[in-house]
């Protein structure tokens, strides 16, 4: 059975299919968005964080990922896992990794109404999702950061 790679952007359906995945399959969940809070707050230097330039962020933590998943755990587990977050782009991942090991999903909405995406996420937080708690101007920015996170995965 393959490893599962979930490439997209926020509240796009990512930790809802790998919790599905963990319960139907038993593949552990690895988290790309706690990776990269750890760089956050552990190598600020590294400048690898939530939000900011998508294309920068990608060229500089694609070969940390690469390392992480290939050598720390597929060489050290034999249980399968999905990868999920939104800090990646398969052009700048996928040349490093044997593709013949993964199914590589990427979720988006480059087709959505920028403001009937934001009515939806409101319409549909909950206390466990990560918008909850932030102001709409900050969801606006957020959401439209995905709209060209969108757009590129689908140029991918």
């Amino acid at each position: 059975m393959k490893n599962v790679i979930i490439f997209g952007c926020p509240r796009a359906g990512k930790t809802t299919s790998a919790k599905r995945l963990n319960e139907e399959l038993k593949f552990n969940i690895i988290s790309i968005d706690s990776i990269v809070t750890a760089f956050e707050r552990i190598f600020p230097e590294m400048n690898i964080k939530h939000g900011g330039d998508i294309i920068e962020k990608a060229k500089k933590f694609a070969p940390f990922l690469y390392e992480y998943i290939e050598r720390a755990i597929w060489e050290y587990t034999d249980r399968n896992f999905v990868l999920e977050g939104w800090h990646n782009l398969p052009d700048y991942f996928m040349p490093l990794i044997n593709q013949e090991n993964y199914v590589v999903i990427c979720l988006g909405y480059p087709n959505a109404d920028e403001k009937d995406l934001f009515n939806k996420i409101r319409k549909n937080d909950t206390e466990h999702d990560n918008t909850v708690n932030v102001t709409d101007e900050h969801l606006k920015n957020l959401i439209h950061e995905s709209k060209i996170s969108s757009e590129l995965l689908k140029e991918q």
